[in-house]
């Protein structure tokens, strides 16, 4: 009798426990959407995905044709291996305008735009990162086609006009987007091929830095500068 009092005890307050963990995590999650960027993507680990890029070989864009892969963007202004090719992706470390700190990212559309999204949404930008970031790199995912990649560029293309995501946790929506999980996405959802590391990985969840995009084993890098 004695055994089976100390078992309801114990299981009550198991029960207790349980009341007051769930919710205080589901809050945590709910105020994520308050952590700032640089609560989530901590220096330290930032430098060590650009670190990851810069270990990395370039090489050249297997998937692109002679002519797309030493056509320039303007004139002779731009490097000859620069990016051109719809659906390649394109990462900086620069510091962007406030949102996440030490990087940004988007996916050529043409020789002269891409999709990204910044603090006012999901916009067309200049593809011209060669001359406008202090360092940037590009690259593409190794087991897709061009056609593939150009698909992901449509898709991200289709998401125009959506705000700035600044739950950085919250990776699953589609209701807006951050600059590097709109390119995530567009690979995540069309091909099942998930960019994203453990490097900002935690309780909250685990979100992708626009770096993460090329420091992993799926992509090659076929442009850096400065980097």
């Amino acid at each position: 009798m004695k055994s089976k009092k100390i078992l309801s005890a114990a299981l009550a307050a198991i029960l207790s426990l349980t009341l007051f963990v769930v919710p205080a995590n589901a809050q945590s999650k709910a105020d994520s959407a308050k952590v700032t960027a640089d609560e989530v993507f901590t220096q330290q680990m930032v430098n060590q995905t650009s670190s990851a890029i810069s270990s990395k070989e370039t090489v050249a864009d297997f998937k692109a044709p002679a002519m797309v892969r030493n056509a320039s963007v303007s004139a002779a202004s731009a490097p000859a291996n620069y990016p051109t090719r719809k659906g390649m992706i394109l990462v900086t470390s620069d510091f962007y305008k406030g949102l996440i700190p030490t990087g940004h990212s988007a996916i050529v559309y043409s020789a002269t735009q891409v999709v990204e999204s910044v603090s006012s949404g999901v916009v067309m930008g200049k593809n011209d990162w060669w001359s406008s970031k202090n360092s940037s790199a590009a690259g593409s995912v190794n087991s897709t086609t061009a056609a593939q990649d150009a698909a992901a560029a449509e898709w991200c293309k289709g998401q125009l006009g959506k705000p700035y995501n600044f739950n950085y946790f919250n990776i699953g929506t589609r209701s807006s987007f951050y600059c590097s999980q709109l390119v995530w996405a567009s690979y995540f959802d069309n091909y099942h091929i998930d960019l994203n590391t453990d490097a900002f990985n935690t309780i909250l969840g685990n979100p992708i830095h626009p770096l993460e995009l090329l420091a992993n084993d799926l992509t090659y890098i076929s442009y850096k500068y400065n980097w």
